[in-house]
């Protein structure tokens, strides 16, 4: 079950989704504008009842009085458009290309059982990647266990949008923490990958994967990233089942 934070967004959304139909409604069936007006003024009343319900859970959470809400990126919306992931899929389609400088022969041969057997390119590369997922995902859970824990609203989850996955804490973090959890994986595998390449050289033709596929799934968490950095110092990220968000001063 979604945490307060996120359900109360989530209603909110769908409130305002509400109101657009209606109001698009009674421009055009005028014979009916009475009872759609007061189908408004239900909707602004139970609008009004779910964003001061919403304020007072943040304000609870730590987001203070004069902090408005000034991004968001909702796992329904946002998280699936083609802006954030046709980049990553044109990344990774390059990254396997380019496999060939190191890669085996198309069907690499291993021994099971006693018997020698044919796995195709294809099917060791998503291997790969759902391993990738499950690792990429885990560095964002470990910082958030850390610096999240003990935080107003604290619950880890995982759970998948899409073809997407997600980890997190749905509680506030201060920007550099935010940062943090966002960069961990891609910093983590990439300079882990490439010590064990360092070490192990005839491991390269997977590392090289390991690496460039996790660098071109973390579009997203460098777009995040890149919002982080441009906002104010003072900004408060958070991060939960149903969208990121990042608040800041009203003044700013």
């Amino acid at each position: 079950m979604k945490p307060p934070v996120a359900l109360l967004a989530e209603a909110i959304d769908h409130i305002e989704e509400a109101q657009r139909a209606v109001q698009q409604s009674q421009a055009s069936l005028s014979q009916t504008g009475q009872d759609l007006q007061q189908a408004v003024e239900l909707l602004n009343q139970t609008y009004a009842v779910l964003t001061n319900a919403e304020r007072q859970h943040l304000e609870f959470l730590g987001v203070p009085a004069n902090y408005v809400r000034t991004w968001r990126m909702r796992l329904h919306k946002e998280a699936k458009s083609w802006k954030l992931w046709l980049p990553s899929l044109l990344l990774v389609i390059i990254a396997i290309q380019f496999w060939d400088l190191f890669a085996p022969p198309r069907q690499v041969r291993l021994e099971l059982f006693g018997t020698e057997i044919f796995i195709g390119r294809f099917f060791l590369v998503l291997t790969l990647m759902v391993f990738l997922v499950i690792l990429h995902e885990a560095l964002h859970a470990l910082p958030l266990l850390l610096l999240g824990r003990n935080r107003p609203g604290f619950k880890l989850q995982f759970g998948f949008f899409g073809l997407g996955a997600y980890a997190t804490g749905n509680c506030l973090l201060p920007s550099t923490q935010f940062l943090i959890v966002s960069l961990t994986p891609l910093i983590g595998i990439t300079l882990l990958g490439g010590l064990i390449w360092v070490l192990i050289p005839n491991w390269s033709p997977w590392l090289y994967l390991l690496i460039t596929i996790n660098a071109a799934g973390a579009w997203g968490d460098l777009w995040i990233s890149w919002k982080v950095l441009r906002a104010h110092p003072q900004a408060l990220g958070m991060d939960t089942a149903y969208e990121m968000a990042i608040f800041q001063p009203k003044s700013s």
